[in-house]
């Protein structure tokens, strides 16, 4: 190699270790306090007391326990399109505080998730006013009001809602309620407006019922238990489908006008096992030790392929399948050790076929004017609409 190479590249490392050289170096120690995680906003009562507004929107986390103060909620959301990570923290109220958090005004979009709320003189969560909100992985506990209470076109999935002093868990029309639990709440466990879903939830001694609904509601695999009210109660056009409701004090499952309980069971309720008003589908459900009928329907009702046994048990003469109204089918269904009648009929023109009836006080009894199938008591010969009828 030539020498005025090596001299040019020499001069070029010298150039390269003079800028190095008289390069800054960083701060290498960060700044005091909580760091947020990329993109979120901090939320901390060290900064900001209570109340903390949020007037942009955004992801916020909170970095610390916060316990409320006097005539004041937690947080108030002014704005749309914010979610509030709670960051496993608790947000805990004292007397004369508001809401643990709270949509004061129209806000939607709202999601909050991952902490607890409690002792607030309000509610826990209270987003009556938002819709499209989010709530999950929240824990409600001891609020003088709703623990959780969120507006139209709302999901709250996987809370805890216990000993509030109103409802456990609120929503509002076409809401979803999936997979949480309430108890001892002062109010219904869970109670929806028109058109919501209620899925895998558990609802268990609230002073009220444990679910209850609006109209066009859909009410799936959930339990119900030890309900001062009536276990499931639903209004107008809804379903209920493979629930179970247990020792409430009322009503096991309680329907208004054109519902619908499929593959239900209702077991040592006070009242009805399962209860229906007018143009019902009743049908592949048991109830049993109910201490009063096991099923009761009104008019134009369809009841098939259910069990109804043990009614009365503790008070006696209860049947059944109790027929309240008129133009109902009460078909291929199994009565059974009930201590009044396996079927009792106090309407007319109803249909009642193809029943299997063993061990009731009586097997069937009914006021004249309705069409019943031969009572056989033997399947051999039996015509094709009989009813099988075996005494005690």
């Amino acid at each position: 190699m030539r020498p005025g190479r090596l001299g040019a590249l020499g001069a070029s490392l010298c150039v390269l270790g003079a800028c190095a050289g008289g390069a800054a170096a960083g701060d290498l120690n960060p700044p005091p306090g909580p760091i947020a995680p990329t993109g979120m906003r901090i939320l901390s009562q060290a900064t900001t007391p209570p109340p903390i507004e949020i007037t942009e929107p955004g992801h916020y986390v909170l970095m610390s326990d916060l316990t409320g103060v006097s005539a004041a909620s937690g947080i108030e959301i002014q704005t749309n399109d914010v979610t509030i990570d709670l960051n496993g923290f608790a947000m805990r109220g004292v007397p004369g505080s508001i809401d643990a958090i709270r949509v004061p005004g129209i806000a939607n979009n709202i999601t909050i998730r991952n902490g607890i709320v409690k002792d607030w003189r309000g509610n826990g969560l209270q987003l009556s006013n938002g819709q499209n909100c989010i709530v999950e992985d929240v824990l409600a506990e001891n609020n003088v009001f709703a623990g959780i209470a969120s507006g139209t076109n709302s999901i709250v999935r996987n809370c805890v809602s216990i000993q509030n002093g109103g409802q456990g868990i609120l929503v509002d029309n076409a809401s979803t309620v999936i997979g949480c639990t309430t108890s001892f709440n002062a109010g219904d466990g869970i109670n929806g407006s028109q058109g919501v879903t209620i899925e895998s939830c558990t609802s268990y001694e609230n002073l009220s019922f444990g679910i209850r609904s609006l109209d066009a509601s859909n009410i799936r695999g959930c339990t119900v238990y030890a309900n001062d009210g009536s276990g499931i109660a639903v209004a107008q056009g809804s379903l209920v489908a493979h629930c179970t409701a247990f020792q409430n004090a009322q009503s096991g499952i309680r329907l208004d006008d054109e519902c619908a309980v499929i593959e239900c069971t209702a077991y040592q309720n006070t009242f009805e096992g399962i209860f229906t008003d007018r143009s019902c589908l009743v049908a592949r459900c048991s109830a049993g030790q109910n201490e009063g009928p096991s099923i009761s329907v009104g008019t134009y009702t369809m009841v098939r392929d259910c069990l109804a046994s043990d009614a009365g048990m503790g008070i006696g003469m209860k049947a059944g399948i109790e027929v309240r109204g008129t133009n109902c089918w009460i078909d291929s269904n199994a009565c059974v050790n009930n201590t009044g009648e396996g079927i009792v009929v106090l309407g007319t023109d109803n249909v009642i076929t193809r029943n299997y009836l063993q061990d009731n006080e009586d097997n069937l009894i009914a006021v004249g004017g309705n069409q019943i199938g031969t009572l056989s008591t033997s399947p051999v010969g039996a015509g094709p609409w009989d009813n099988l009828s075996f005494p005690p």
